[in-house]
């Protein structure tokens, strides 16, 4: 079985530096508050976590996991793609843990530097997800995909939302 088959695809990259102040440097297994900056290192991006979240970048996984409550979870990725590769990743099936797949409802909206897809989860589970990326003008792309009970599914779809408008872009140092 195919356990988050995205994993190799996505791979997140620790952060080493900080190119702006106040930055927080993402370390596997290290916990991290909402409110907190946080740097992906290698691709040259950051986002800030939402207030009352908390997340970490598991030893197992590639992929930086947050969530409120234990219940809704946003997972986020980084690299370096175009919108094309990224358009068709959208239109596939993700695979997460414990048997739960998220797959496409609808054709990924794009505009401009981002792109939406909302999920259906396959879990037997009265479940929302929804997934939203945005590129950055130095190529990189940062994904944020939630998960979660159908009565947060609006809510994601807004944080998700305000993750990759509020997210930052930066050079890296040559």
């Amino acid at each position: 079985m195919r356990i988050l088959s995205l994993i190799g695809v996505f791979v997140v990259a620790l952060v080493t530096s900080s190119a702006m102040s106040g930055a927080v440097t993402i370390e596997k297994g290290k916990s991290y508050s909402g409110g907190e900056y946080l740097e992906v290192a290698g691709v040259g991006v950051g986002f800030t976590m939402p207030m009352g979240w908390h997340g970490m970048l598991p030893e197992n996984l590639d992929m930086f996991v947050m969530t409120p409550d234990n219940k809704a979870f946003i997972f986020v990725f980084a690299r370096k793609m175009d919108k094309k590769e990224l358009k068709k990743l959208f239109r596939e099936p993700i695979r997460l843990a414990n048997g739960i797949t998220l797959s496409p409802t609808a054709e990924p909206f794009v505009s401009y530097r981002e792109i939406s897809v909302p999920y259906r989860i396959e879990n037997g589970a009265a479940m929302a997800g929804y997934g939203r990326a945005r590129q950055g003008p130095n190529g990189t792309v940062i994904g944020y995909i939630a998960a979660g009970p159908a009565v947060q599914g609006p809510s994601l779809a807004v944080t998700t939302r305000n993750l990759a408008r509020n997210t930052t872009f930066f050079d890296l140092p040559q």
